[in-house]
């Protein structure tokens, strides 16, 4: 099954104030996600959360969102244990394309099950994108190949500096 989660699929739509706990979801799918498998252009999550566990044997897996194309994700976090053996696999979302993410975190476990897989992060599995401002990443680390693809760290972690030094510096001189 494609596209799993308590939303399968958010189009233009603005889900907020809503938490999913004790999560056990398992497909051999793709998009998935604990909360939504693909949020689309012109939509939202906010203020939601998950805990539990989440596998996927496709792309794109997430604790919060599998597949984050384009939607905003913003005041939300992810304890669930994420664990895939497709590509993309992340702590908060799995796959992150022209999509900002704004104070939101992940602290679950991410593991790289068998497979081939790349692209794994405890925070985003793949960043296409610098759109992520003033976010926590995991503390527990990630099993498996934790960013086997070098290109995930520079856009990350750039983007954990400018939310440093924006929220640091800027904040006080507005």
């Amino acid at each position: 099954t494609n596209k799993v989660g308590f939303f399968g699929i958010v189009s233009t739509s603005t889900i907020s104030n809503l938490g999913m706990t004790n999560l056990d979801i398992t497909t051999t799918g793709v998009y998935v996600g604990g909360f939504v498998g693909l949020l689309t252009a012109n939509s939202t999550v906010t203020n939601c959360y998950t805990t539990g566990n989440v596998s996927g044997g496709g792309s794109a897996v997430g604790g919060l969102v599998g597949n984050n194309d384009g939607g905003t994700v913003s005041n939300s976090y992810s304890t669930a244990s994420v664990t895939g053996s497709g590509s993309y696999v992340g702590g908060l979302v799995g796959y992150q394309n022209n999509s900002p993410i704004i104070n939101s975190y992940s602290t679950g476990n991410v593991t790289r099950s068998s497979g081939g897989s790349t692209n794994y992060g405890g925070f985003v599995g793949y960043n296409a994108d610098l759109n992520v401002r003033m976010a926590t990443f995991p503390r527990n680390g990630v099993r498996g190949y934790q960013l086997r693809k070098f290109e995930n760290f520079p856009s990350v972690f750039l983007a954990f500096l400018a939310a440093f030094f924006l929220r640091n510096v800027l904040d006080y001189q507005l």
